[in-house]
This record gives C-alpha cells, structure tokens and sequence, in this order.
C-alpha cells in the first residue's frame, strides 16, 4: 500500500465475489461512472423494486405495532414470515416472548 488514490477500484468485483446481486452490481457500476464524470445520478425506479419496498414497509409497520409486553411471539412471527404456515415447521411457536428476545440478544 501506498499513500494516494488511484483511478481503479476493486470493490465491486470484491461485491460480486462476495454473493452480493448482480443488479445490485451494475447499479452500483452506473452510479460509479455517474460521479466519476461529475453526472447527475438518476433515480431507478421499477416495479420490483416498488413492490419489494411495499412488502418491508409492510413488515416493519407489524414490528412497530407489535406489543412486546403482551404480544405473542409465534402468531409475530407467523404474520412476519407467512410461507411457514405448519405449526410444525415454524421453530418460533413454542418459544415465550423472553425466549425470542433472548435469541435477538445473543452474538
């Protein structure tokens, strides 16, 4: 290493090794070229991307109006994540809300 800048970057393929979206990559590579060339960045806007903001407003809503003195915990995490919809297969429906919040403390 060398004090300095330099004019390539290998953090996006850095990203891309690391799992992170291709989309997210070349957005990321648009908005690089952007600055580089001291350009106006234009906002992107589709339908996915739309619709997926939508399901986390919706999902934080629920963990805002959540009750966490009376609340329980499995029907939460059933409203939070529907696809486990098995008693069986959802892990959260035997745990007390202090076990729950015990599992979010741990590191």
């Amino acid at each position: 290493l060398v004090p300095g800048r330099t004019h390539l970057s290998y953090g996006l393929h850095c990203a891309l090794l690391s799992g992170v979206p291709e989309e997210v990559i070349k957005r990321a590579a648009c908005v690089l070229e952007a600055t580089g060339n001291k350009k106006n960045i234009e906002r992107v806007c589709s339908e996915d991307i739309s619709a997926q903001d939508q399901l986390y407003k919706a999902a934080v809503e629920k963990m805002l109006a959540f009750d966490t003195s009376n609340g329980d915990l499995g029907h939460f995490f059933e409203d939070i994540f529907p696809s486990h919809h098995d008693e069986d297969e959802n892990p959260f429906n035997s745990l007390s809300l202090s076990q729950g919040m015990g599992l979010c403390n741990r590191r």
